[in-house]
């Protein structure tokens, strides 16, 4: 039994317990010895420590080089964000009247403002919100800059200017133009020319025209040049008969009348769809004068045709053959989407379905989730109706997790998403872990004040807070 008063050093090291009771030094023994002992005692826990480092290390490289691959499959996606790992601030406002930045180069974001004196195309650095250059829309035109091209080995602004008040039967005047993204000077501008509908493509617009009777399809250049014509149908649409286009990732979607088509980028019909008249309900007006649905290009690779009048969804695959056709429900629904559900297409509108656009088979459907705005992350689809935001894993039908008093959806970084959360003092921004919906901030909006996604930023929208009536902010971390 140890004597009362004595001291007990008690060191653990790999092998057992080792005692060693505190005498005094033996004269004459070095004390370097004794050390070297406890350092050969020590050196399997150090080689742990090491061991445990760097296979945190190697486990951390690999997380981070997943999630770079990640943010390469979103970055182009409408609704990614670069960064809500931290609460988001106001970085800068800018007070013109700006509303929209429809495009971007580089730090430069170019949009139309409307004043109570004109419309103009504005560029504005996104950085600061500091005004670049200004240039106001000609006389009775409106003039949206919506791409950019390579022409002639520099960058320019490919803007389509329109005059929505001028139409006739021969269609509604339109001019293309070419602007220098620095500076806003001109470079090169078409003839006004009259046409039923266009949308920027390439350099170019891509026009619906009607010549000689025949509704037709055209690529047009700056100088006029015709890239390619494309026949749709042999007749020219009825007076007052709904048309429209629009353009994504080089597919240009058209209504004329009864009918919708999707034309390629060389000018090649990949699909044409017939409403289905016979099922309209009378609505006391011509047929050809309704409106009667639309199609969508979506990001997955296939076409949605919704039909309005009919309460019908059809989706074709990117070859244009019918994948899959359903009663209710609405248009796509789901961006970003990073690719983990595979080949499918999320609808929704009323009632949300998942469709395998290989096999046309339904993923997962629940018609009382009322999906407007959704996203795909890592095998899990992320919806807002307007009351609440949910997850739900499409392929076992399991709820993963819920949060009340989301009125909005807006995107994410690729780990937490982005939302509008209503509280009692007001509307928030605020991000959402992805995996389990948790909040991680939340920063309040103004009142009556807005957000969208634009260009990996956010983008507030506060109406009343300036002279021209709305004014722009922009947040970042």
């Amino acid at each position: 039994m140890a004597e009362q008063g004595r001291k007990l050093e008690v060191e653990l090291v790999e092998g057992g317990l080792d005692l060693e009771l505190d005498q005094p030094e033996t004269p004459g023994a070095p004390r370097e010895a004794w050390s070297a002992r406890r350092l050969v005692r020590a050196w399997p826990l150090a080689l742990l420590v090491l061991v445990v480092a760097a296979t945190y290390g190697v486990v951390a490289l690999r997380e981070r080089a997943a999630h770079e691959r990640l943010l390469e499959v979103l970055a182009d996606q409408p609704g990614f964000v670069a960064d809500l790992s931290t609460p988001l601030r106001p970085l800068w406002t800018n007070g013109s009247g700006l509303v929209d930045l429809t495009t971007a180069v580089g730090d430069l974001g170019v949009g139309l403002t409307w004043t109570a004196e004109a419309s103009a195309v504005v560029a504005i650095d996104l950085r600061t919100g500091v005004e670049q250059w200004r240039r106001p829309s000609a006389e009775d035109l409106s003039t949206a800059c919506v791409g950019t091209a390579e022409v002639e080995g520099r960058t320019v602004l490919v803007c389509q200017a329109s005059s929505y008040g001028a139409g006739s039967d021969a269609g509604t005047p339109v001019v293309l133009e070419h602007l220098d993204p620095v500076t806003g000077e001109v470079i090169a501008r078409g003839e006004p020319h009259a046409v039923h509908a266009a949308g920027v493509l390439d350099a170019g617009l891509v026009e619906l025209v009607v010549e000689e009777g025949v509704t037709r399809l055209q690529h047009r250049l700056v100088d006029g040049t015709v890239v390619w014509d494309t026949e749709l149908i042999a007749s020219e649409p009825a007076k007052g008969a709904p048309t429209w286009l629009y353009v994504e990732d080089r597919f240009t979607g058209v209504l004329a009348g009864t009918r919708v088509f999707v034309v390629d980028g060389a000018g090649h019909v990949v699909l044409e769809h017939e409403f289905d008249v016979d099922r309209v309900p009378d609505l006391g007006v011509a047929l050809d004068e309704i409106w009667l649905g639309t199609v969508e290009i979506v990001p997955q690779g296939g076409f949605v045709v919704r039909e309005d009048a009919t309460n019908r969804v059809w989706v074709y695959g990117r070859d244009g053959t019918l994948r899959a056709s359903s009663t209710g429900g609405g248009g796509a629904a789901a961006s970003p989407d990073d690719g983990s559900l595979g080949d499918v297409v999320v609808l929704g509108g009323a009632g949300v379905k998942v469709l395998d656009l290989g096999t046309g088979e339904v993923v997962f459907e629940d018609p009382r989730w009322h999906v407007y705005r959704g996203l795909v992350l890592d095998g899990v689809l992320v919806g807002a109706d307007g009351v609440g935001a949910r997850a739900i894993d499409p392929r076992s039908g399991e709820e993963l997790w819920r949060v009340d008093r989301v009125s909005d959806l807006h995107g994410t970084d690729g780990r937490a998403v982005l939302v509008t959360l209503r509280g009692e003092d007001g509307s928030y921004l605020a991000a959402l872990d992805a995996a389990t919906g948790q909040e991680r901030w939340r920063v309040l909006l103004p009142e009556n004040a807005w957000a969208y996604v634009a260009h990996a930023g956010v983008n507030v929208i506060d109406p009343g807070a300036s002279q021209d009536g709305y004014a722009i902010t922009r947040y970042g971390p």
